[in-house]
């Protein structure tokens, strides 16, 4: 009887190292499908001269806030991970003549650098872009902003965390073609 216990034990302890082993080349194979994506996604929005990206956000005092943002390299370079980049907020009112339209309203135009890098922690495997705006003002602190590089077709504006808005709502922009 101790013996076929045993051997049960045994073949238990095979069938889970067995398991483990399938669950860990799964995350593996998981983690090398994130760091694949998150490279083509760099290498499509080096590839562009000038990528822009654009969307509408959404925003507490208005209808949203469209985003236009457009990425330079140095010297033409586009196989850089750095450069400047140009964005325009335009704030949105609800159209009343049109129910389902926006008016453009006030735009705001801020520029500065841009660099392309690795997260860690939580977001291991992807990249996101981090923007440090050039403020007009020399004393004044620059604003930082971040965006997750979802895929060659588009970023997400996430904290300073690399995490989404805890609300769900969509923070994406999308490459314009």
């Amino acid at each position: 009887m101790k013996i076929m216990t045993l051997a049960a034990a045994g073949a238990l302890i095979a069938l889970a190292a067995t398991g483990c082993s399938d669950a860990k080349q799964k995350a593996a194979d998981v983690a090398d499908a994130a760091t694949s994506a998150a490279s083509s996604a760099v290498e499509a929005i080096t590839n562009s001269a000038s990528p822009t990206y654009s969307g509408i956000l959404p925003a507490a005092d208005c209808a949203g806030i469209r985003y236009t943002l457009t990425f330079d390299y140095p010297d033409g370079n586009n196989a850089a991970t750095a450069g400047t980049y140009t964005l325009d907020e335009t704030y949105l009112d609800a159209d009343p003549a049109d129910a389902n339209a926006y008016k453009d309203g006030q735009t705001f135009k801020s520029e500065g650098d841009f660099t392309v890098e690795a997260a860690t922690d939580a977001t291991a495997g992807k990249k996101y872009i981090k923007l440090v705006e050039k403020p007009a003002d020399p004393t004044a602190t620059p604003s930082t902003l971040y965006f997750l590089i979802d895929s060659p077709e588009s970023l997400t504006l996430v904290g300073a965390d690399l995490q989404p808005a805890a609300s769900g709502l969509n923070y994406t922009l999308t490459l314009q073609h």
